[in-house]
């Protein structure tokens, strides 16, 4: 294991995966890359005039996700484990996997709401579209049941997966 993606909205479930992964990568020596992406879209109606400060606005708002994504890594990933930081300006999903090949990541780890079939028709599933669109091993960290409970997470002891 040389590399773990771990894709991050900077929610709970999010920093449940990274953890994961540093108890992964740390054995194993594995750089973890943590990956952000948003398409930093307009607002559906602008007008021209708008133009130039819409850019300067989705700029700032690339910037403010790239220094949001480094100090996340600096509070969430100790210093021995190695790290780079990637933010992407697409959606979700195709950001992933792409990464992903990118870096010839050994595994991708990410949260899960873990909502039933009715919701992920409505709302969608980045983790479901990241396991039909990548032949990598994923590692998702599933949302609570109850109040109270951990985040549940289903994965080798970290020995095991180093060899």
């Amino acid at each position: 294991m040389k590399t773990i993606l771990v894709a991050t909205d900077f929610n709970e479930l999010a920093t449940a995966a990274l953890r994961e992964a540093v108890r992964i990568a740390r054995p194993c020596g594995a750089t973890i890359v943590l990956l952000y992406a948003d398409t930093f879209e307009p607002p559906a109606e602008f007008t021209a005039t708008q133009l130039d400060s819409l850019k300067e606005a989705i700029d700032a708002s690339r910037r403010a996700a790239s220094e949001e994504l480094e100090r996340y890594a600096a509070e969430n990933i100790p210093a021995d484990v190695k790290h780079a930081v990637v933010v992407r300006d697409e959606p979700p999903v195709p950001a992933i996997v792409k990464t992903a090949d990118e870096w010839n990541a050994d595994l991708i780890a990410m949260g899960t709401h873990g909502r039933g079939a009715v919701a992920r028709l409505l709302f969608g599933s980045v983790a479901e579209g990241v396991l039909r669109h990548t032949k990598r091993p994923v590692l998702t960290v599933r949302a609570p049941r109850a109040a109270g409970e951990q985040p549940a997470v289903i994965a080798p002891p970290a020995a095991k997966v180093c060899q």
